[in-house]
C-alpha cells in the first residue's frame, strides 16, 4: 500500500503514533509565530516519514530532537531547520529534501540561498545531515545506519542510552551533569522534588548505564555520585 499522507502514516503504527503525538504536542507547546505555524502545517509528510521509518527504528524515542528548530543567521534573519539534534555541545542539523520542493520548483536566487544556508550552518559549527525523500522511502535502513554512524563518529556514544531514558531518569542525569560537586540521593531528591527512594533508584541505574560515576572509598556503601565530565576523583 502506498502511503502519502501524515494521517495514513499515523494509522499504520500504534506505538509510533503515540510517541509522535506526544512529541509534536511538546514541540507546539514550546513554540510561537512562524515556528508554530510550520509545526501545525499539514505539509509535513516527508518529515513525519523520516521520524517513522528512520529515527524511530534507530532510537525508539524523540528525546533531544527538535522539529522546525528556529535559528538566527549571520544576517539577523530567521531560518528553520527540519530537525535539530542537540546533545551536550554537539549540534546536528537534519534536513529532509523532497526533490520537487527543494530543487525542481525553485529559482536561481532560492537555490543560491539554499547553499548559503548550508554554508552558514557549517561555519557556525553545526554538523549537517541531509536525506532525500526517495531515500527515506526506499532505503530507510541505509538512512538509519547513516544516523548511527554519525553519532559514533561525532563522539555521541551515549546517545542511544540517553534516548532510552525515561523522563525522570533523564532529569536526574541532566541535573547531575550540571553539578560541579558530588551529589547524594537526598540532594537530587530535593532539587527535583522526588522522593529519596526514587532518586536512589535512578542514580544506581545511571551508574549501571555508564552515564554517571559512583564516588566512594573502596569497600564502602555508595552514597555519593558525580558527573562523568566533572573530572573529580573518587573519595
Amino acid at each position: 500500500m502506498k502511503i502519502e499522507s501524515i494521517k495514513e502514516l499515523l494509522n499504520s503504527d500504534e506505538s509510533f503514533t503515540h510517541a509522535y503525538t506526544r512529541f509534536m504536542e511538546e514541540q507546539v507547546k514550546g513554540s510561537k509565530g512562524e515556528r508554530r505555524r510550520r509545526l501545525l502545517s499539514e505539509k509535513r509528510y516527508a518529515e513525519t516519514l523520516f521520524l517513522k521509518d528512520v529515527w524511530w527504528p534507530a532510537f525508539g524515542n524523540f528525546r533531544l530532537l527538535f522539529a522546525e528548530f528556529e535559528l538566527r543567521d549571520f544576517k539577523d534573519g530567521w531560518r528553520f531547520l527540519d530537525f535539530a539534534f542537540i546533545i551536550n555541545v554537539t549540534r546536528v542539523c537534519i534536513e529532509i529534501d523532497p526533490y520537487g520542493t527543494h530543487f525542481r520548483n525553485i529559482d536561481r536566487k532560492q537555490y543560491d540561498d539554499n547553499l548559503h544556508r548550508h554554508n552558514d550552518l557549517v561555519l557556525d559549527d553545526w554538523k549537517v545531515l541531509r536525506f532525500s525523500l526517495d531515500d527515506i522511502k526506499y532505503n530507510p535502513r541505509k538512512c538509519q545506519q547513516t544516523i548511527m554512524q554519525a553519532a559514533a563518529k561525532w563522539g555521541l556514544d551515549d546517545t542511544k542510552h540517553l534516548l532510552q531514558l525515561i523522563p525522570t531518569e533523564y532529569a536526574v542525569w541532566k541535573w547531575v551533569e550540571n553539578q560541579d560537586d558530588l551529589v547524594t540521593p537526598i540532594s537530587v531528591a530535593k532539587a527535583l522534588r522526588i522522593n529519596r527512594e526514587t532518586s536512589t533508584k535512578y542514580l544506581k541505574s545511571l551508574v549501571l548505564k555508564g552515564l554517571i560515576l559512583p564516588a566512594s572509598r573502596e569497600g564502602k556503601k555508595i552514597m555519593r555520585y558525580r558527573a562523568k565530565s566533572s573530572g573529580r576523583t573518587n573519595g
